[in-house]
This record gives structure tokens, C-alpha cells and sequence, in this order.
């Protein structure tokens, strides 16, 4: 049993260097590319390779995702600036993949960072656009977990829920996420998991969005066992709505 404990672990280790080297190879062979038909076409087996880990169909996709998470290593957000000058092409080169785009932030493993933007109420413009991936995907893939980390929250048991609860906070509290957004997400995460028992028992204070997020924080913080739980800056930030 140990024996075969042993060489599966093995494969997984293969299985995430070579997703790793994959992104790597995309990235590497995408700089000055202009993201050309040519290019493209040339990266179809290591971009099926990441697809797969992905769980999408596209390849051109996934190459961009293979790019804009390596530029996320080294950078807090990428622009569509950042992405013109590493493929040595015009914004207009880039501006037609927005859709795919969009579809990798449809599930998750890209999200828009809106931080900075003066008006909430603004519609998204080309110009303001700035992208990143998550930490816990560039987490899961630098620690070659086997599969990323659920992008659907449903039929979640009440550790998950509180794990990616944290991470919602965490994206709050490095300010990718404002408070409306952050509400919405915590609202959604309920909703989605509203058959489980932890929800029906969070649901039955009827609390606001806000103060179950501070119930599912201390939770979260019991969980991992931790001492003394530090509510105070979750509490202004809870406190602090913008401006209408």
C-alpha cells in the first residue's frame, strides 16, 4: 500500500512539473509573438496540457491564462498595456480576445482587479482594465496540487466553505475586491450552500451580509485553530460602506 502511495504521489509531482514547464514554454514562446494564427497554432499540445488542468475547452485560453499567470508572478495586476508590450502588438491585436478573457473570469481563475477606479458605478473600460489570477490558483499550481481549487461553491461541506470564504476575505482585505463585491460574493456562497446544516444555522440568526461574514471569519479562525481572533479591522472594514 505504501509502495503505491509512494509512486502515485511520483505522478503527481511529474504531472505538475510538466503542467509548470507548459506554462512556462507558452509564456516563453508567446513573448513577441504579436500572438499571431502562426504562434498559436504551434503551442496546441502544452496549451491542451493546461487546458485540461483548467477544465476547458479552448487552447487559445488557455495560453492566455498561461501568460497572464506568469506575469502575475512578478506583478500585482496586468494591464492590457503590459500584455501589448510582452507580445510586441498593438491593443487592437489584443482587444478581440476580450471575450475569451472574460470567459476566464466567468470561472474564476481570473479575476479583474477594480482597485484605484474613482467611481464604483462606472461601466468596465478598455483603459481601466487590469487583470490578475488568484493567489490560491497560483497557489495550487506552484504546489502541483492535482486539480485547481473548486471554482463552483456549491455542495460544499463546511470547511470548504470556510476556506474559501477566506479567500474571498483575503482578495477584500488586499482591496481586489470593494464592499459591494465582497458582500455579493459572501451573499452567493450562502445561497449556494444554503442546504447544508453550518448554513441552515447561519441563515436561522438572520444576520445581515456583513455580520455573517464576521460569524463565517471567526468561525474560519476556530477552525484553524487559532488562540485569539482579531475582529477589529474586519469590523471597520464591515463598517465602512462607500459613499453613494
Amino acid at each position: 500500500m505504501t509502495g503505491h502511495l509512494y509512486f502515485r504521489e511520483m505522478d503527481q509531482e511529474k504531472e505538475a512539473n510538466q503542467l509548470i514547464e507548459n506554462i512556462d514554454l507558452i509564456t516563453h514562446k508567446a513573448h513577441r509573438s504579436k500572438f499571431s494564427d502562426t504562434f498559436q497554432k504551434a503551442l496546441s499540445r502544452p496549451a491542451q496540457i493546461v487546458a485540461a488542468y483548467l477544465k476547458i475547452k479552448s487552447e487559445r485560453q488557455s495560453i492566455i491564462f498561461s501568460i497572464l499567470f506568469s506575469l502575475s508572478l512578478f506583478r500585482i495586476n496586468v494591464d492590457l498595456d503590459d500584455l501589448t508590450t510582452f507580445l510586441g502588438c498593438s491593443i487592437l491585436s489584443v482587444v478581440k480576445y476580450l471575450p475569451d478573457i472574460d470567459e476566464l473570469v466567468k470561472l474564476k481563475i481570473i479575476r479583474k482587479d477594480k482597485h484605484g477606479r474613482k467611481r464604483r458605478r462606472v461601466p468596465d473600460r478598455i483603459n481601466t482594465l487590469r487583470l490578475f489570477v488568484p493567489q490560491d490558483v497560483i497557489d495550487s499550481i506552484l504546489r502541483g496540487d492535482a486539480s485547481l481549487p473548486p471554482r463552483t461553491k456549491q455542495n460544499l461541506n463546511k470547511y470548504e466553505l470556510l476556506d474559501i470564504f477566506a479567500n474571498i476575505l483575503q482578495e477584500r482585505d488586499n482591496e481586489l475586491l470593494d464592499y459591494n463585491e465582497f458582500c455579493e460574493e459572501v451573499e452567493n456562497l450562502i445561497q449556494e450552500n444554503k442546504e447544508i446544516p453550518f448554513v441552515r444555522q447561519v441563515l436561522g440568526f438572520k444576520l445581515r451580509v456583513d455580520e455573517t461574514a464576521i460569524l463565517l471569519h471567526i468561525c474560519s479562525q476556530f477552525t484553524n485553530y487559532e488562540r485569539s481572533i482579531d475582529i477589529i479591522q474586519l469590523v471597520k472594514n464591515q463598517t465602512h460602506r462607500p459613499k453613494r
